[in-house]
């Protein structure tokens, strides 16, 4: 017998997110990961400019081990470029973050 609606919690969790997550330790963390795989990024010319920090989350899921996997899209300022790209992370209650994978790329304001 399943008493947890998943998809509910699913949906609540996605809809509530930025009442149970700090956007500044989350900031931290997205700039943390990035001096980690600066090296593999491609830095190109924007076709807009970015002016603003935005992390918004786009998916949230269960693992099999219960585990909490959430994918953040961001744009964040990043050594005079932007960084857009997308953030996987494992969450467990009482344990630290894991990032799972990071993509994306730098860009260079045109103007």
């Amino acid at each position: 017998m399943k008493i947890l609606k998943y998809e509910k919690l699913q949906e609540t969790l996605f809809t509530n997110w930025t009442k149970y997550i700090d956007f500044k330790d989350l900031s931290a963390l997205i700039i943390n990961t990035l001096q980690l795989y600066a090296n593999n990024w491609t830095t190109l010319i924007a076709t807009k400019n970015f002016n603003t920090r935005k992390i918004t989350l786009s998916k949230i899921d269960f693992t099999a081990d219960n585990q909490l996997l959430m994918w953040f899209s961001f744009e964040v300022p990043y050594k005079e470029r932007t960084a857009v790209g997308t953030l996987e992370l494992k969450c467990a209650l009482g344990k630290q973050p894991i990032v799972s994978q990071v993509t994306g790329n730098f860009y260079l304001n045109n103007t």
